[in-house]
């Protein structure tokens, strides 16, 4: 969660860390202060829209975060779009909102780190705990597992366990 980073110490010590290869993850709803927050993550929070339900998906279908995922999610509670600030920003998540595309989850480089920020609450909706969970191994540096997806199929014939000659 942000706390307020609005002091000019907290901020540059914050740059530091991210800049030297740090990750920095935002969970919030609102960034007390003045905007400084944006040098970082090159985007803030808008105002908090109504409460609903509506739907997120990927900007980009081909994003690690999203590998094995469905395509998009229905996420309830309030309505809470980013300002993208920067050209260099990544939105990995937006929001279809009165048949608009607002973003609710960014990622930025930042020096040789990385910092996100997300605007969506609902932290126990499984397939959002994934995409944290990729998230937080991304910023902190982790590769992706390469490895393909295996499967195997394990079947016994109906006479395993009956008597039989």
């Amino acid at each position: 969660m942000i706390h307020s980073i609005s002091k000019a110490n907290e901020l540059h010590r914050l740059q530091q860390f991210v800049g030297a290869g740090g990750g920095y993850l935002g969970i919030t709803s609102t960034i007390p202060g003045d905007g400084s927050a944006a040098r970082i993550f090159g985007a803030l929070p808008k105002d908090a829209g109504l409460e609903c339900e509506f739907r997120v998906p990927f900007t980009n279908r081909a994003n690690p975060l999203g590998v094995r995922l469905a395509d998009a999610f229905y996420v309830g509670g309030p309505f809470l779009p980013l300002t993208v600030q920067d050209d260099d920003v990544e939105v990995v998540l937006y929001a279809n909102w009165r048949y608009t595309h607002q973003p609710v989850q960014i990622c930025r480089s930042f020096g040789i780190g990385a910092a996100a920020l997300t605007t969506i609450q609902y932290l126990n909706h499984p397939p959002f705990r994934r995409i944290f969970y990729r998230l937080l191994r991304r910023l902190a540096s982790l590769e992706e597992p390469s490895q393909p997806l295996q499967v195997g199929l394990l079947g016994y014939p109906t006479s395993v366990g009956e008597m039989h000659a």
